[in-house]
């Protein structure tokens, strides 16, 4: 009787990506779509009867995942001799250990599958609904920055930078402008964690080159515990 053996399968092999070709590109991709999702979002009947909970911020970023896997489709990428790959936006992506990202984005190579999250983006309603969680944008256990300067975001990737975006349902962009940096310059007096170190790079400036209707971009280069800075996108819609 022959011998049963097992059957072999071939080991795929995988090129050796240079993540960073890709980064900008993205940064154009989300730049030059972003300005869509307010008109996406209020047609979208999410918009009625949205709950004033972490629910309701999760059903946003959602729909903003909707909107840029829809502006994907048929999308001409830039990158020379990658017409290939495509941009997959997942929401709450699992990152390491048990902590997850509001958005993670993947990099696609039809074909092949996934070749790996390389962009994180975490997502707050300005105002942030719930009791004690006013500065929710900048700190505390869910606060954004704060969970990039100690690395419980960001720190798997391969690149150091990462974006967050800003749902303005209150007030103006230039109000919590002003708002969320003097949130910062009391932790630059007081930090609220005594392992983090705040100085005036963590302060978001406008990018004044960046003209959208309803979205405004801002920057800030944040101080990590034991990692290089981040370089962190700040990207604010009105969404009223």
């Amino acid at each position: 009787m022959a011998k049963k053996t097992n059957p072999t399968f071939n080991n795929p092999t995988y090129p050796i990506i240079d993540f960073g070709v890709f980064i900008q590109e993205l940064i154009t991709f989300i730049e030059n779509k972003l300005y869509d999702f307010p008109r996406f979002f209020r047609n979208s009947h999410f918009l009625q009867n949205l709950p004033k909970t972490i629910e309701g911020e999760n059903t946003i970023t959602e729909n903003l995942c909707s909107c840029m896997m829809e502006r994907n489709v048929g999308h001409i990428y830039n990158i020379t001799n990658e017409t290939f790959y495509h941009f997959d936006f997942i929401n709450q992506t699992q990152g390491e250990g048990h902590r997850s990202y509001d958005i993670g984005v993947s990099l696609i190579k039809t074909g092949f599958g996934s070749q790996g999250k390389f962009f994180v983006i975490e997502a707050k309603r300005l105002p942030t609904p719930g009791t004690g969680r006013e500065k929710e944008y900048v700190t505390g256990n869910l606060g954004a920055i704060e969970r990039f300067k100690k690395e419980v975001h960001g720190q798997e990737l391969r690149n150091n930078i990462s974006a967050i975006v800003g749902y303005v349902q209150t007030n103006t962009a230039q109000f919590w402008h002003d708002k969320v940096n003097s949130w910062i310059e009391e932790q630059i007096e007081t930090s609220s964690n005594p392992d983090l170190t705040w100085t005036s790079q963590d302060k978001l400036t406008k990018d004044a080159n960046f003209q959208k209707d309803a979205v405004n971009k801002y920057t800030s280069k944040n101080k990590r515990i034991n990692m290089k800075d981040i370089t962190l996108l700040h990207y604010w819609m009105q969404l009223k």
